[in-house]
Order: structure tokens, then C-alpha cells, then sequence
């Protein structure tokens, strides 16, 4: 049954290739963990090493030999695994729906928005989750010190030094991108410290990119994704944590730290369809191959709890 199935199963090159350009707004885990293609679905990838960053003697004189770097590599090992859904289209919903909208593309998108939101949580997960930090480069916030607390108050703005200072003095360089749920940005809208940096300016809406000029980090983006329970019930993915992270720009080599990644299989993701004629019906698949690894824990600082 199962290789009938397979050769029933038509590869839809232009949802496809739709799907491979569809990128909710909401899903921001790729920020911290762009995606890279790899062939094998398993396999092990270069975990970043200070070598390149240490001073060496490079002068050498004449018929002089010269310094040699001990460049080892230990590796992490990543996982893709398959994650795939289907959604039934009755023949006569399609030709009905052809007039006002395209009913594949819409069970393409629906369907692949549900994939998007488990892989946003699981890279949530992956950047809340404490043990992936070093020691130093991660702090729970309580009380006054929690970004919330506008009376005595607390100094989220000093608070982020401190986590670029941390990440900084590990791989050399500073954070580059500085993610957080929604519940921390809007409070952050509302500080006192945020507040103070633009009374003198024209600039009145708290906007994700003046945060990024006041925090001093290239880019910062806002984690509104959320899922729903079976009684509809939501829960933010992102909480009321944040983090900061170096994020390598372009493709990454040996010798670039970088926070984390996630591992996509070549051709994924991939759209296909099946008919199921007993239902009259038209079924849509949507099928991804994906790994989320976090490759260095000095590369990021975690503020867990930043809001009450």
C-alpha cells in the first residue's frame, strides 16, 4: 500500500516553490537560527573555537620558521527530522472556491503556517532553555529587577550591557541581534530608561528599531507567534524571556561564532498532492525535514523572567 501510495503522490512545482519563499511575519526563530541547506538529513557540524582570536608571534625573520595555531575542531552533532501535514479538499470545494481564491495555495499556506508554528516553538524552546548558556552568559530577573518594575525602577538598558559585555569578552565581538516576546517589548515601550533616551526627540512610538538604536544592537525583533490550544485557549511561544545573540552575517565558516542554526534538507520544503477518489477529494501535503541547534553558548546571553 504504501508504494501505491508513493507513486499516487504528484510533486506540485508551483506550491512548492511558493512555500519555499512563504515566511510568516510572526516567525522570528529564524533570526536567531538561520536556516542552512544540507544534503544529509544527519550529520556533524563545527562548534566555534577561540583560535582565531588569540595573539600569536606572526613576525618571522629571516630562515626563521614560523608560529604554527592549534587549530582543533570538535563538532555538534544535528538531526533533521521530517515534519509533515495534509489537508483534504473536497473537488467540488476547489472548483467552488476558484472564482474568489485558490484553494490549494490557501490549504498550502494554512497547512504550512502549522508547521511553522511547532518549528517556532521548538526554537523558542532552544533559546529560553538555560543549559544552553554558559555560566556568565545567562541571568534570571526578579522583583525589581525585572524590566516591569517602573517604580524603583529597573535598568534594562544597563541590564543589556552587561549581557554585551558578557558575550564580548567569550568570542570577541558583540551581539547582533536582540530577540524578546512580546510581553518584554511592550514594557519596554512603557520604561522609564526607554522614555528617557527619546523626551527630547520627535520620535514618540517605541518601535522595534529605535530599540535597536537605544540597546545599540543592529537588529531587534519581537516574538508575537502564539499557539493554540484544542479549547483555543493561546500561549505566547516566546514568554517573558529575551535574549541577545551573535548571529554570523552570510554563510558561516570554521573560524565564525555564531548562536545557533537550523538544518533544513535540500528540497525541502516540498508540496505534493494524492487523490483520494472514494472522498472525491484532493489531498495537499506539505512535508519540511528541519533541526534546531544551538552551536556555541557563549555566543548568546539569556535574560529569563525579564517581566513579571
Amino acid at each position: 500500500m504504501a508504494g501505491r501510495l508513493s507513486e499516487l503522490r504528484i510533486v506540485d512545482t508551483v506550491q512548492t516553490q511558493l512555500s519555499w519563499g512563504f515566511i510568516p511575519a510572526t516567525w522570528v526563530g529564524a533570526v536567531l537560527f538561520p536556516i542552512i541547506t544540507v544534503v544529509q538529513e544527519a550529520g556533524k557540524v563545527p562548534k566555534f573555537g577561540t583560535e582565531a582570536f588569540r595573539l600569536y608571534n606572526t613576525k618571522r625573520p629571516p630562515r626563521g620558521t614560523r608560529a604554527r595555531i592549534d587549530f582543533g575542531i570538535s563538532s555538534i552533532d544535528y538531526r533533521c527530522e521530517e515534519r509533515s501535514l495534509e489537508c483534504p479538499l473536497d473537488l467540488r470545494e476547489i472548483e467552488e472556491a476558484a472564482a474568489v481564491f485558490d484553494a490549494r495555495t490557501a490549504a498550502r499556506e494554512t497547512t504550512q503556517l502549522a508547521i511553522f508554528t511547532d518549528v517556532e516553538k521548538e526554537q523558542a524552546a532552544q533559546a529560553r532553555l538555560a543549559t544552553n548558556y554558559a555560566t556568565g552568559n545567562k541571568i534570571t530577573l526578579s522583583g525589581t529587577s525585572q524590566w516591569s518594575d517602573f517604580t524603583t525602577p529597573s535598568h534594562p538598558i544597563a541590564a543589556v550591557r552587561v549581557g554585551k559585555a558578557a558575550i564580548r569578552g567569550k568570542i570577541g565581538v558583540n551581539p547582533n541581534v536582540f530577540c524578546m516576546g512580546e510581553d518584554v517589548f511592550v514594557k519596554l515601550q512603557d520604561h522609564p530608561d526607554i522614555i528617557a533616551r527619546i523626551q527630547y526627540s520627535q520620535k514618540g512610538i517605541i518601535t522595534p528599531e529605535l530599540l535597536a538604536e537605544i540597546f545599540g544592537i543592529e537588529k531587534v525583533v519581537v516574538g508575537s507567534a502564539a499557539y493554540a490550544s484544542e479549547a483555543d485557549v493561546f500561549t505566547s511561544i516566546w514568554g517573558k524571556d529575551a535574549m541577545l545573540a551573535y548571529v554570523a552575517p552570510g554563510k558561516r565558516t570554521l573560524g565564525t561564532p555564531t548562536f545557533g542554526s537550523t538544518f533544513r534538507k535540500h528540497g525541502r520544503p516540498r508540496v505534493f498532492t494524492y487523490g483520494a477518489p472514494r472522498e472525491n477529494s484532493e489531498i495537499v501535503v506539505v512535508e519540511d525535514n528541519l533541526d534546531t541547534k544551538v552551536l556555541s553558548d557563549v555566543a548568546g546571553y539569556l535574560f529569563t523572567d525579564a517581566v513579571a
